[in-house]
């Protein structure tokens, strides 16, 4: 039903690998073998592959860069990074929730097989999700439906830290400038502007607690200058912090 691709440099490892998943019987239609990064893109582009295993570090560059040269290609699959013990943090923040699965290595079977079976259960669900008529051409629009909703979310968790539109699109593996005309696409604003109203609309309930400063409320939602919060809190919502703490009726 579903195609595995194995991608790592070392040859012994690589069958290893492969070797467990086949022991594991989780009904692979094929488990694809590539030793570089060059080559897994080329059999990404030959036939659909479904579920990714890949190194994060490899003689011709690492798994990070082979995702973003997929998704530039507009080739989408579920992915698991496999990560060396030194470049495991690395891996941690580099991968997104909802982009794909990490594991360290040496590779535990038990956490192999958690990681496989549930991007197989959701490659089950968006297939009985996904009309029988749809195309491979439709998919990549899906692909990113998913991926704006998961920034919105991943913006509602995080707006109060240092996030640009250039670390939103390297969360999803984007180029930054497809990044911003999707994002405005899907959600009608654009990606700064959609953040600046996201932290006003937070910095309101902090306004009506005295116990805050108007400094300290700025920082809180992601403002580093004290100023530029008033001229983005006017923007938004045509009154100043000040204004909006004593005015009654709250807009």
């Amino acid at each position: 039903m579903y195609r595995l691709l194995i991608v790592e440099d070392e040859d012994i490892i690589r069958a290893g690998i492969k070797k467990i998943i086949q022991e594991m019987d989780l009904g692979f239609v094929s488990i694809l073998e590539a030793s570089s990064g060059r080559q897994a893109l080329e059999i990404a582009g030959a036939q659909e592959v479904h579920v990714l295993v890949t190194d994060i570090r490899m003689g011709d560059g690492d798994g990070l860069e082979l995702l973003a040269d997929l998704a530039q290609a507009g080739i989408r699959c579920k992915t698991i990074i496999l990560s060396g013990y030194g470049q495991f943090s690395y891996a941690q923040q580099a991968i997104s929730l909802g982009v794909g699965e990490y594991l360290l290595k040496p590779i535990k079977k038990k956490n192999l097989y958690d990681a496989l079976t549930k991007l197989i259960a959701q490659l089950d669900s968006e297939r009985l999700l996904r009309p029988a008529r749809e195309t491979a051409e439709t998919r990549p629009s899906a692909y990113d439906n998913h991926s704006i909703a998961h920034i919105v979310e991943f913006l509602e968790r995080h707006y109060d830290q240092d996030i640009t539109l250039r670390s939103a699109a390297e969360q999803i593996f984007m180029n930054p400038s497809y990044f911003s005309s999707l994002f405005k696409k899907k959600t009608g604003v654009n990606f700064v502007r959609y953040l600046q109203k996201l932290r006003i609309e937070k910095s309101k309930m902090l306004l009506l607690d005295p116990k805050y400063k108007i400094y300290e409320i700025a920082t809180k939602i992601g403002f580093s200058d004290e100023k530029y919060f008033f001229k983005v809190f006017k923007s938004v919502t045509g009154i100043t912090p000040n204004e909006y703490r004593d005015n009654k009726e709250r807009v």
